[in-house]
């Protein structure tokens, strides 16, 4: 269980935004860098102290380092508050893609309809009903969009890196098929 609040008291701001993230992730740098772009850190952005950032964009850190950690579940305390639209629309994109359980609170009505299956309302510290959503937030054809935006994210970043001729060949013939199949899933639509 992985648990994001609003005091970013994990984040040490001598540090990268790269490295801190890494520390705290079982994952190779070529995933954290994606996810770090789909949180809108691109390039060489990830190498910017966390001292000097906005409040939004630590709040993204700190949310990555939850994201990213090895919890299959993860407890979020107004995840939204602080980030820009884009930043949040970047979020919901990513939680949807999360494949663990996420709670949350938020007053953030966007977000509640596009991640939570169920809602517990609270008035005055008081759950007032038990409500189960009738419709999943992300549909089936959605969720395959989202994991071929991700992979293409991924491939670029491979492609910027390579040095290797035969291996930037593959990821460019890898990059045409997923670009064929995300077109392809635009016309079903």
């Amino acid at each position: 269980m992985a648990t994001f609040h609003q005091r970013l008291e994990q984040l040490d701001e001598e540090r990268s935004i790269l490295e801190n993230v890494s520390d705290s992730s079982a994952y190779e740098e070529t995933f954290v860098r994606t996810v770090l772009a789909r949180l809108l850190f691109r390039e060489e952005e990830v190498h910017k102290k966390v001292g000097v950032l906005s409040g939004g964009e630590r709040m993204k850190v700190a949310l990555a380092n939850v994201l990213l950690s090895q919890a299959n579940v993860l407890l979020l305390d107004e995840p939204t508050n602080y980030l820009d639209l884009q930043s949040r629309q970047a979020l919901v994109d990513v939680l949807q893609a999360y494949p663990g359980t996420v709670v949350f609170v938020t007053h953030d009505r966007h977000l509640l309809q596009s991640v939570a299956t169920h809602v517990l309302p609270l008035e005055k510290g008081v759950i007032t009903e038990v409500g189960r959503r009738t419709t999943a937030p992300v549909m089936k054809k959605d969720k395959e969009l989202l994991t071929i935006e991700i992979e293409l994210t991924e491939t670029i970043s491979k492609l910027s890196i390579t040095t290797d001729e035969a291996e930037k060949d593959a990821l460019e013939k890898r990059y045409e098929q997923l670009l064929e199949k995300k077109r392809s899933l635009a016309k079903r639509s």
